[in-house]
């Protein structure tokens, strides 16, 4: 374990909920990764990429999503704003300022509050506090 390493215990399987257990990495993950978890039962993986690397790949998904995410969190918990909130920051994405001069609606993000412009669709994501309440009453 290394100096100023904090654990919080194993993830969780984002498919089936059970515990995933650090595992090897192959020889491209241990340049581009610094830590992955696999599922047992699904044998589903999480890669931990270094930061740089992390940076690039966040970056990446911004530019090629087929739905808008926000680009300093990559958060999928949006809206649309009738008009530019003045006290939230604003991205200077290169992207967004291309849809800004093409005249996109602006999009805020509910997580980190920056706004940006877009012209893809949102995605309609669920809380998991709402599906458990639905399982909950049915």
């Amino acid at each position: 374990m290394s100096v100023g390493f904090v654990s919080f215990g194993e993830p969780r399987c984002p498919r089936c909920g059970t515990e995933m257990p650090q595992v090897h990495r192959r020889l491209w993950q241990k340049i581009f990764c610094h830590a992955r978890w696999e599922c047992s039962e699904c044998e589903t993986s999480i890669l931990s990429y270094r930061a740089l690397f992390g940076h690039i790949f966040t970056q990446f998904r911004f530019l090629f999503s087929l739905y808008s995410r926000c680009p300093r969190c990559m958060g999928q918990r949006l809206e649309y704003r009738s008009a530019r909130d003045s006290f939230d920051p604003i991205s200077r994405h290169p992207l967004s300022q291309v849809q800004r001069l093409l005249c996109a609606p602006i999009i805020g993000c509910k997580m980190c509050r920056c706004q940006y412009y877009d012209w893809r669709p949102l995605r309609q994501v669920r809380l998991e506090s709402s599906v458990r309440k639905a399982a909950g009453s049915s």
